[in-house]
């Protein structure tokens, strides 16, 4: 009688644990959690194989810290676990513990009798979001020894190269973004461009692709395309086309297209792929290459009004990227520490915050924070004019810290502790700009210690009385 019970109990947990990871598989995260949540957890404390499925649905409902719990709970049961050690290891990444993340994949690779490539990949991810990027690669490279079909580790590993500052390699590799699950769909489709020269007869075109910050770093190369190909025409979004078209006024552009694009004739390749066929043809020197056509009549008059006709240092602030973008919770920062740090005396802080996160200022009524420039941006032309104007910008991440290098406007970028492969593991400045100035995170999180130094280099330097 009691092994039928045993056996009863053993039957029952199998199909309940089936049930648990079948959800899981089905990313149905919340069932799994609250099916979970109804066991005793005195019951989950004698199962690894629930705990760790635990933490894989908490860490997945963007629960890390109570997901490294679980796993911990798991791993005093079963010490030897690599699956568990690699599942802590992301979620310790994702609660901005890197170094403790670096660790338990480690072990995980130390534990297991025959390393895999998630695990090889796991650790290359820890590396990368540390900084470490030749153990990144070193890792990733090992993962591509295993699987060396698996698009998605050349991707990662391209980012690394590219923060290394191998280009060649690094835009070799970044090829491989459009095999992956994740990537957005095509949307143009052709015989794809693969960077040798093209006579008139056969006409490039050159679609959109990414956002806008993307699109004006590698704007730079349009004017060196003419070398390699005799006839191809441009796409550009509504929001760029007025100061693309001013910059490039020999360039074909044409209107961005939502829907599908098929071009039955000639070649295509995306905007981002041309630094791959082009950049060894140009030298990266930072200096500025776009020029804003005349302001608009209703601008032209805020900038006389606000910035011109009162003397003081000028200063334009972002503080948010686009809240699309899944990692916008790192790299934007808090608009309370702009207003808090930044207003030094002899400064004025003007809003350029564009997209959703501008109704920040709604909740700071007193924040010393002009808008009156801001209200008649309507595109990157306007923007232009409008940091054109200002003695300096000081932005997280986001197209401003581009558009401000391509215009050769001075720009202060605050970087979150593991920033965009374009500036880099630590340096202070950027080949790819010369104007633009970075500032980096000490620690993950850790704005206090930029906005600490940003101040303290406002006050510092001169600044005109109010």
């Amino acid at each position: 009688m009691t092994q039928l019970t045993e056996d009863k109990k053993k039957s029952e947990f199998a199909l309940f644990y089936k049930r648990i990871t079948d959800l899981l598989a089905a990313r149905g995260h919340e069932q799994a959690l609250k099916e979970l949540k109804a066991v005793p957890f005195k019951v989950l404390r004698k199962s690894p194989a629930l705990l760790n499925a635990f933490g894989v649905a908490l860490r997945a409902s963007g629960q890390s810290a109570s997901a490294i719990t679980m796993y911990n709970f798991a791993l005093q049961i079963d010490p030897r676990n690599s699956g568990t050690w690699s599942n802590l290891g992301n979620a310790f990444k994702d609660a901005n513990f890197l170094a403790a993340s670096i660790a338990a994949h480690q072990k995980a690779l130390a534990c297991a009798a025959k390393p895999s490539v998630q695990l090889w990949h796991n650790q290359g991810l820890a590396f990368s979001n540390a900084g470490q990027h030749s153990r990144a690669i070193h890792s990733f490279e090992q993962a591509i020894a295993l699987a060396p079909k698996s698009d998605y580790l050349r991707w990662d590993l391209s980012r690394s190269q590219l923060a290394l500052g191998d280009y060649e390699q690094g835009f070799f590799n970044y090829q491989y973004r459009w095999n992956m699950d994740e990537a957005p769909p095509r949307r143009v489709f052709g015989r794809e461009w693969d960077g040798t020269p093209l006579p008139a007869e056969t006409p490039l075109f050159v679609y959109v692709e990414q956002g806008f910050g993307d699109y004006i770093q590698c704007a730079r190369y349009l004017k060196t395309l003419p070398e390699l190909v005799a006839s191809f025409e441009v796409e550009v979004k509504p929001e760029l086309e007025s100061l693309m078209r001013h910059s490039f006024p020999h360039i074909r552009f044409v209107k961005h297209q939502e829907q599908r694009v098929d071009k039955k004739q000639g070649l295509v390749v995306s905007l981002l792929d041309l630094p791959r066929y082009v950049m060894a043809r140009q030298t990266l020197d930072g200096a500025p290459y776009l020029h804003a056509p005349a302001a608009r009549e209703v601008l032209a008059g805020a900038i006389a009004q606000n910035v011109k006709a009162r003397k003081a240092k000028h200063i334009g602030i972002v503080w948010s990227g686009s809240t699309t973008f899944k990692r916008n919770q790192y790299r934007a920062a808090p608009l309370e520490w702009f207003a808090s740090t930044l207003s030094v005396p002899g400064a004025v802080l003007h809003s350029l915050q564009m997209g959703p996160r501008a109704q920040d200022l709604r909740k700071l009524p007193d924040a010393p924070i002009s808008e009156q420039l801001v209200q008649h941006i309507a595109s990157f032309a306007d923007s232009a004019h409008a940091v054109q104007s200002l003695d300096l910008v000081i932005t997280t991440c986001t197209s401003i810290v581009h558009l401000c290098g391509a215009l050769g406007v001075p720009c202060w970028v605050l970087l979150d502790y593991s920033p965009h492969w374009l500036w880099g593991p630590s340096a202070l400045d950027s080949p790819w700009y010369k104007s633009v100035r970075l500032w980096r995170q000490t620690a993950p999180g850790d704005w206090r210690s930029v906005f600490d130094q940003v101040a303290s280099e406002l006050m510092r330097s001169e600044t005109p009385p109010p």
